[in-house]
């Protein structure tokens, strides 16, 4: 270790991550350029001396470069002067240590490509997508060329390193393959934006009085001008330029870029990090009630003055955690494992479509529809949409090279398949016997992709701060630390589903059911037979008999359901048996659920049809109870396809939206995920018929 001297200049490296989710809609990109990324460049390019390493995640590159070519000149005149390097990364944003070898590594030498034929310059170092540790990245960084990364100081801290130490440059193994790692100052990255410029130059002086020779900031560019309130802060009221000029002017510190600094600095240690991320992160894994608990933990150690020295050793768990917390991102993931897999068959036969696959696979390994956190989008309908359209275009281009052989799937051996040339179907025996998903193949779409209702710990702040007056918010305040509601009465909608939001869910209601009940999930339920383990009686290529004993009500029935996929068209069919002495129950009524999501609640151009007819309050986000209706439709004009459930004999229909009470960079809102549907009868009706209910998709025009 260097020693202390506290004449020298602290060297200071500044790192910019600037993201936007794959799917994500291209007004919100814009928008995010007009605010953030563009008027950033034009203060960077005002401040010559102030140097800066940056990094720009594919799909965004891929925007900018499309709608925008002239800022990657400009940016390219700034690495032409050296104020600027380029960082690498996951082309997608993807989590590395979750992705087969392969996959990482072509996310890696991708994007590293690409910004070596931008810049002219090797690119050794490297963002972290959410600076998502895990012990084996040194050797997946290694043999890619990632000789550096940037890690938050919280990574430090769960090493056991007191925070006075976690600075400078450190170097971390794996199989004896190394990086280096450059620990992102805390105090800096809540301080920046968000205090006045003065007390980050403060900060940085008392730093090096202390002996620190080298300090490293990197963080989201989106906090610069994207984040809500922060552009009026940033720009208008000067805190960019002042921030600046302080940093120019100021005649003890010398910033660095990060190549510089590896050239300049050896690693103070040899260091081995565990899982980890950024603290809030960490924390967004756990558990609703658990993170209640921790933030009550913190906030008692901060009353009692304890805080400085406890906190660093307590934090939350990690990323791969999301994957059991949400059901939805496993499915997701385990789709993803499985188009992988294809993927590497068809790039080993040498296929010239192999690159297409290849390409719509990495898109769909994007980090953003997996986790939810105040950025994570997995609650967001239209980023899940945007991940699987991309899973399904990969695994068309793979069916139509060779033919599936048919074995079972690996990553999911409990479940069954449908299918064939147009329409894919996932069927769940064990969570009762429901469709799990539909894929329209031509046009890219998972018709299900219903996010279920759960507990989050942001329910209970909204709980307790529900009659606070929102007005007094601190706009300066970190997206962290802001509890911010766009609608009123929003703990009313609150509600916590029972099972995965599917199709053909088998329930029974009871007879004094409301449709308000219902909606919100209130003790309805007359029998067992949602969410359980049913019996495979038959399976062939196009059709799954299943069946289950089960109660009704405290009586016996038992339920078979025959699910038939036509082997040539868009047509799924289901028949139901129900056997039982039920016949003086005509108050116990047969819902069988399904949940559809075309995306937009209350969009012109998407809405319901009845026996083909428009009508009155007709979106996707209405609520609705009609008899003597044969058919129900699902129409999306924007995507040009419909969904048709027809049934027989002539039910009740209900239906209603699926809206999760979420938090967004913007607030706590209502998101829309899809519609439930029932056709219902009273269970006595059906003693001497058997339902069938079929479902016809048409879509009028392949999107893909």
């Amino acid at each position: 270790m260097e020693p202390m001297n506290t004449n020298r200049k602290i060297d200071f490296v500044f790192v910019i991550h600037n993201h936007q989710p794959v799917g994500n809609f291209d007004f919100v990109i814009e928008q995010t350029y007009t605010d953030s990324y563009e008027p950033f460049l034009a203060a960077l390019e005002k401040h010559p001396r102030f140097r800066i390493g940056l990094h720009y995640s594919g799909y965004l590159w891929e925007y900018i470069k499309s709608e925008h070519p002239g800022f990657l000149e400009r940016l390219h005149t700034l690495i032409e002067r050296n104020q600027v390097e380029m960082l690498g990364g996951a082309h997608y944003e993807a989590i590395l240590p979750v992705l087969p070898d392969k996959d990482a590594d072509f996310q890696l030498k991708s994007y590293q490509s690409e910004m070596e034929k931008f810049s002219n310059a090797e690119i050794a170092g490297m963002w972290l997508a959410e600076r998502i540790w895990e012990p084996t990245l040194p050797s997946i960084l290694n043999r890619n060329g990632c000789l550096y990364t940037f890690l938050d100081e919280a990574h430090f801290s769960a090493a056991g390193l007191p925070s006075e130490e976690i600075w400078g440059l450190f170097r971390s193994e794996d199989r004896g393959k190394t990086t280096l790692i450059f620990p992102i100052d805390k105090i800096l990255r809540y301080y920046i934006p968000f205090e006045l410029a003065e007390k980050t130059h403060e900060e940085l002086e008392r730093r090096r009085n202390s002996g620190v020779y080298l300090i490293t900031y990197g963080d989201d560019g989106e906090k610069f001008g994207g984040w809500p309130d922060t552009k009026k802060w940033v720009y208008q009221d000067g805190w960019l330029e002042s921030f600046l000029s302080a940093i120019e002017a100021s005649d003890s510190v010398n910033m660095l870029l990060p190549r510089e600094a590896i050239a300049t600095h050896q690693p103070k240690a040899d260091i081995y990090l565990p899982c980890a991320s950024y603290e809030e992160m960490g924390e967004w894994t756990l558990p609703a009630q658990t993170q209640v608990d921790l933030h009550h933990l913190k906030n008692n150690l901060e009353r009692a003055d304890m805080g400085s020295r406890v906190l660093p050793f307590i934090r939350g768990g990690f990323w791969r955690q999301f994957l059991a917390k949400y059901p939805e991102s496993a499915r997701i993931y385990r789709r993803m494992l499985r188009v992988s897999d294809k993927v590497d068959k068809l790039e080993q036969y040498k296929y010239p479509d192999a690159v297409d696959a290849r390409r719509a696979l990495m898109k769909g390994q994007a980090n953003d529809a997996y986790w939810h956190g105040v950025f994570g989008g997995v609650y967001l309908p239209h980023l899940r949409f945007a991940v699987e359209r991309e899973l399904i275009a990969a695994e068309n281009i793979c069916d139509r090279a060779y033919k599936p052989s048919g074995e079972q799937d690996k990553y999911e051996p409990a479940a069954l398949t449908l299918e064939n040339d147009s329409l894919r179907c996932g069927v769940t025996p064990h969570s009762g016997g429901a469709v799990s998903s539909i894929d329209i193949r031509s046009a890219g779409i998972n018709l299900i992709n219903t996010f279920a209702r759960q507990l989050e710990p942001y329910h209970t702040r909204l709980l307790e701060t529900e009659a606070d007056d929102q007005n007094n918010q601190d706009e300066h305040k970190s997206i962290h630390d802001r509890l911010v509601v766009k609608e009123e009465n929003l703990t009313e909608k609150l509600t916590v589903d029972s099972n995965p939001r599917f199709c053909l869910i088998d329930r029974f209601l009871k007879p004094d059911f409301t449709l308000e009940a219902l909606t919100y999930n209130r003790k309805v339920e007359a029998g067992d037979f949602a969410g359980s383990n049913y019996e495979i009686a038959s399976t062939d290529e196009h059709r799954i008999t299943l069946q289950r004993l089960g109660l009704v009500n405290e009586r016996e029935l038992r339920l078979t359901k025959e699910i038939t996929l036509d082997p040539d068209s868009m047509l799924l069919r289901v028949e139901y048996c129900l056997e039982g002495d039920f016949a003086d129950s005509t108050d116990i009524i047969f819902a069988p659920e399904f949940n559809i999501n075309l995306l937009a609640a209350d969009a012109p151009d998407r809405y319901f049809l009845l026996d083909g007819e428009r009508f009155d309050g007709n979106n996707l986000g209405s609520i609705g109870n009609r008899r003597v209706v044969q058919t129900l439709s699902l129409v999306d004009d924007y995507l040009r396809l419909s969904v048709n459930l027809e049934a027989v004999p002539t039910p009740r229909w209900i239906w209603y939206p699926i809206e999760t009470i979420s938090l967004s960079e913007g607030g706590i809102e209502r998101v829309y995920q899809g519609s439930a549907i029932h056709p219902t009868w009273e269970l006595g009706e059906l003693q001497s018929q058997n339902p069938v209910i079929t479902l016809t998709i048409k879509s009028w025009k392949p999107v893909i």
